[in-house]
């Protein structure tokens, strides 16, 4: 679709700047503003110009409509925004990781539509819901699509994020084998730049186990850069821990505006 759409816009360039050169060509006769040949030339060009610019938004601006579509798992390798606007939303370019509940894995780039409340949720690493049609053709699920559970997302995403090393194993154990509960974030230090993709924090929590009684604990681990707003003083974050060893614990949070709860360290 980019490729037509190139085309076409070299096409109505090409017509436009004929037409113009037919005015300078023949500047002495002012009957030229009236000759078939400059209308058709300048006002078809404009409208080819028009239509090849406008075509690939309606096509592929809202991820593409998948009939049929499979629920699988998308993992973002990476995010641009293209420049466009429909509805003063911006358009994004993800670059996705795809895994079905078969396993396999293949990449693709979807782009979309995204509102600008959203789009923070969108980040490098983070699992979203998407459907895989006819010879891999892939898209975002819209209202009524086949999605899969929040269970299976998160299985799927554990599976995969050991594999890519974004989590240790030991915090998959603590995931699978612990209990969930909540601490409160006393003090955060940061170990070095918080503008980075992925900033190494050492955090002072209150854990709040399950009988309700309450735990120091201190930890240091590696989480997206994203998450550090959520990670400030005085938050109270989700967390999974272990009932003997409560100061192996794991911080989750939303990975996405739509479905997954993802862990964010890297153990």
């Amino acid at each position: 679709m980019k490729i037509v759409g190139n085309l076409g816009r070299a096409i109505g360039f090409i017509m436009i700047f004929g037409s113009m050169a037919y005015i300078f060509f023949n500047r002495d006769n002012i009957d030229v503003f009236f000759s078939p040949v400059f209308r058709y030339t300048l006002y078809g060009g404009i409208a080819i110009l028009v239509i090849s610019s406008i075509l690939p938004l309606m096509l592929s601006g809202f991820g593409g409509r998948v009939k049929n579509g499979v629920p699988a798992l998308g993992l973002i390798e990476s995010v641009r925004q293209t420049g466009t606007y429909i509805n003063e939303q911006p358009q994004v370019e993800l670059k996705v990781q795809v895994t079905e509940e078969s396993g396999e894995q293949f990449e693709t780039t979807i782009t979309t539509i995204i509102p600008l409340t959203q789009l923070a949720s969108f980040q490098i690493n983070s699992p979203i819901n998407v459907l895989v049609g006819e010879n891999r053709k892939v898209g975002l699920p819209k209202a009524g699509d086949p999605t899969l559970s929040l269970e299976k997302m998160q299985s799927m995403f554990n599976m995969v994020a050991v594999k890519k090393g974004l989590i240790s194993e030991e915090s998959l154990e603590i995931s699978q084998n612990g209990v969930e509960s909540y601490a409160t974030v006393k003090a955060m230090r940061p170990r070095g730049s918080l503008t980075a993709e992925r900033v190494e924090l050492e955090l002072d929590l209150d854990l709040t186990k399950v009988d309700q009684s309450i735990v120091p604990v201190s930890i240091v681990k590696t989480f997206p850069g994203s998450s550090v707003e959520l990670l400030q003083p005085g938050r109270v974050v989700s967390v999974i821990y272990l009932p003997n060893q409560p100061e192996k614990l794991v911080i989750k949070t939303v990975a996405d505006a739509n479905t997954a709860q993802s862990a964010l360290q890297r153990g």
